[in-house]
Order: C-alpha cells, then sequence, then structure tokens
C-alpha cells in the first residue's frame, strides 16, 4: 500500500511539473506573438 501512494504522489508530481512547464511554454508563445503582432503594425 505504502508503494502505492508514494507511486501516486510521484505521478502527481510529474503532472503538476508539467503542467507548469505547458503554462510558461504558453506564455512564451503568446508573448512572441504580441512581438510578432506589434513588429507588424509599427512596420505598417
Amino acid at each position: 500500500m505504502a508503494m502505492i501512494n508514494k507511486l501516486a504522489k510521484t505521478l502527481k508530481g510529474i503532472s503538476n511539473y508539467l503542467l507548469v512547464s505547458e503554462r510558461i511554454n504558453s506564455q512564451k508563445c503568446l508573448a512572441k506573438d504580441l512581438d510578432t503582432t506589434k513588429t507588424i503594425i509599427d512596420n505598417k
């Protein structure tokens, strides 16, 4: 039983880590899109 609990905790930690890195990546993409949009507007 202890092994299962440990495994569950580990999986939860991994999924939280993945969610965080996913969120950071999408923020980076958003920032890049905003920069691109700003550049397009500035160049018009």
